[in-house]
């Protein structure tokens, strides 16, 4: 199994043993410092090297939180660009109505590029393979600005418009 995806697949905690955590001073609005104390966080996936920061809330635990969700993301994005590897069995049902902040949306992120990668870049037949509609799938893939990307880059490969 690709180490993307097997690492995205572990829950957070196991996933945060693969990573090792920097604390930081955020700045705030206008360099103003945020707070006096090291709430910002900086995760570097050890079997990877993808690096997310996250300094959004004055606590800690939040950052570290949102750190996870945003490498979670990542691992998402980039084990569904790894085309040399057969596509895994779906790993559970896509779901296209789901919050971004969920914390199974890298995982249906994943299937949902993987479906549009598969197809050749044509959502309806995408949307097909997941069970939905492609209205329903072109929605969820403007949940995230960096899926919508991967997903424009997916259909210009295969000589297709962009997504509307």
């Amino acid at each position: 199994m690709n180490l993307l995806l097997s690492s995205l697949l572990l829950k957070p905690e196991k996933l945060l043993d693969e990573c090792v955590q920097d604390r930081f001073q955020a700045s705030g609005p206008g360099g103003q410092k945020r707070n006096r104390v090291y709430s910002g966080l900086r995760l570097k996936h050890i079997p990877t090297g993808l690096q997310v920061t996250a300094s959004e809330h004055r606590e800690s635990r939040r950052n570290l939180d949102e750190a996870l969700r945003k490498l979670r993301l990542e691992l998402a994005l980039g084990a569904a660009d790894a085309r040399d590897l057969p596509a895994p069995p779906p790993i559970m049902n896509f779901r296209a109505k789901v919050n971004s902040a969920h914390e199974d949306f890298p995982l249906l992120a994943f299937m949902a590029l993987r479906a549009l990668d598969e197809s050749q870049g044509r959502l309806e037949a995408a949307a097909t393979r997941l069970g939905v509609s492609s209205s329903a799938l072109a929605r969820f893939y403007k949940l995230h600005t960096n899926l919508w990307t991967r997903a424009g880059a997916l259909r210009t490969a295969n000589g297709l418009g962009p997504l509307k």
